[in-house]
């Protein structure tokens, strides 16, 4: 189970690839994007990918507000009715979803959660079936399990490969036990090794992992941040992608309460015996050096930092984050909170248990429409200076006009005179510095998002919208 960063709605199925600058969240525009013919920026034409929700989780993390169902053990009574019946409604799902048959090579699959791995191997068998059967699944697709230490075994992840998974996501979020404690996490360091032991013997030097980590996190220092990024490096085998997360301290959730605005990262609480609370968080200074520091140091180990909070050896950047972040990406999304977005229409499922099956058996399901050219324009913007390959301004002016070309310019002026944004004026390309500009990139975005919304023709095209509606 990842952190949540906000854009809740859309990325609940992106599994939230992004990390802002300090833990206070900063206003997110929640935007979408529609797809279509994008001449010249089409990264997946006619490609799409898939995610699938498994929500089921031992617990709740203590920094978690992910739609998930804490379930206890997988002996648990009453866990294997509840599979059956999610089972059954998401296979009911993909077998009715209206754009299911679209004309679409799907090149990924990502099963995520909660914790995948916790469900049966028929469960996710009969998932992975439907989905061969309602969809064209490339050869080559990128299929991806997200899983935690301590939840599965030599067996079970025998099962996994024989069934085709050739990509997994491992939670490990630190190696230290007190911190992991501290997060209401329930593996130890020690299952992290026992776990890629298994991985090892099954993939053998097949075998294609991600790992997740956060930073930011109570009673991280910077020497233990370092000391976390070394143990890394020296794993057997090392991980060829990694997705570094900065923790935001989301209302609703257990460090919500603790960390109240009223308690500054300095000082811990009083009133409290429990562990996290006697932890302070990092300073801002110090989250922010974390960031520029795994920058700088997973490079040297030749990590390509293709994505603000994405880093991958050669060859092994993920498929399915290339979806979410490309111009025309579109994706399928099933199960609880997940969020699709196909021909331009973003669906958000419930994220209650109870709801999303009332809603997967609804007879008529009424699916928002297509959102604005305004919002495509802004989703567009976010994404691309969020990745390595930046922004083409030419194409926004060929796309949108000139005005909205030289509005972009403007809007990054600031960053470009600070050496934190850059632009090939050759090729017309704006891209995000690295580490400084990726670190400010809220700042960056909001302030380009602001010259855009100032635009005589964009409060006239939003106020004609409001009247159409």
């Amino acid at each position: 189970m990842k952190v949540g960063y906000g854009w809740i709605l859309l990325f609940s199925a992106a599994r939230a690839f992004w990390i802002p600058p300090t833990r206070h969240t900063s206003p997110h525009r929640l935007i979408s994007l529609i797809s279509g013919s994008v001449s010249g920026t089409s990264v997946f034409a006619n490609n799409a990918g898939v995610y699938v929700h498994i929500p089921f989780c031992r617990r709740r993390c203590r920094y978690c507000d992910f739609a998930i169902v804490p379930v206890g053990s997988e002996d648990r009574t009453g866990f294997a009715h509840l599979n059956d019946q999610y089972t059954t409604a998401l296979l009911h799902e993909i077998t009715h979803h209206p754009s299911a048959n679209l004309n679409h090579t799907i090149t990924s699959i990502y099963f995520g959660g909660g914790t995948p791995s916790l469900a049966p191997i028929s469960t996710l068998r009969a998932i992975f079936e439907k989905l061969y059967e309602q969809f064209h699944v490339a050869p080559d697709c990128e299929i991806t399990i997200e899983m935690d230490p301590g939840t599965f075994d030599f067996a079970k992840a025998t099962a996994l490969r024989d069934m085709g998974f050739n990509r997994i996501s491992l939670g490990v979020q630190s190696f230290n036990d007190t911190i992991l404690e501290s997060l209401g996490r329930i593996h130890r360091k020690i299952d992290v090794m026992n776990a890629l032991q298994i991985l090892q013997k099954v993939w053998g030097d097949d075998l294609n992992y991600s790992m997740d980590l956060i930073s930011g996190l109570p009673g991280l220092s910077v020497a233990e941040w370092v000391n976390t990024l070394e143990n890394v490096i020296h794993l057997q085998p090392r991980p060829n992608h990694l997705s570094l997360y900065d923790l935001q301290v989301e209302p609703g959730t257990v460090l919500g309460r603790w960390y109240s605005d009223s308690i500054t990262k300095s000082t811990s609480s009083s009133s409290s015996s429990s562990l996290v609370t006697t932890l302070s968080l990092p300073s801002d200074e110090e989250a922010s050096f974390m960031y520029k520091y795994a920058s700088g140091y997973l490079r040297y180990y030749g990590y390509e930092h293709y994505e603000v909070s994405s880093y991958a050896t050669p060859g092994h950047q993920s498929q399915h984050n290339q979806v979410y972040w490309a111009v025309d990406g579109e994706w399928y999304a099933f199960g609880l909170g997940a969020t699709s977005h196909v021909k331009g229409q973003l669906v958000a499922r419930p994220r209650t248990m109870a709801d999303y099956l009332k809603w997967v058996y609804e007879p008529a399901v009424s699916l928002p429409s297509p959102t604005s050219w305004q919002d495509r324009l802004l989703d567009i913007v976010l994404k691309r200076l969020r990745t390595k390959e930046g922004l083409s301004l030419p194409w926004i002016g060929e796309t949108f006009g000139s005005n909205y070309q030289n509005a972009i310019r403007r809007g990054a002026e600031l960053g470009v005179d600070l050496a934190l944004a850059h632009l090939d004026e050759e090729h017309g390309i704006l891209t995000l510095t690295d580490p400084h500009g990726l670190l400010f990139s809220n700042s960056i975005i909001s302030t380009i998002f602001a010259e855009l919304e100032n635009l005589p023709e964009w409060s006239t095209v939003k106020e004609n919208q409001k009247t159409a509606v």
